[in-house]
């Protein structure tokens, strides 16, 4: 293996590591912020009526 091809090798599993990197980090910023909303919803509201 050449060395242009080791270099294109390595720049090819560098980019799928930033891809999955990418989906792990949007995943965990959509699961937190999906709980955060329904913590939000569970909550009752201050300044609100209360029974």
């Amino acid at each position: 293996m050449s060395a242009e091809e080791r270099l294109a090798d390595l720049r090819r599993r560098r980019a799928e590591a930033a891809d999955v990197l990418a989906e792990t980090l949007l995943d965990l910023w959509l699961r937190d912020r999906r709980a955060r909303r329904e913590a939000a919803l569970r909550e009752p509201r201050e300044g609100g009526r209360s029974a």
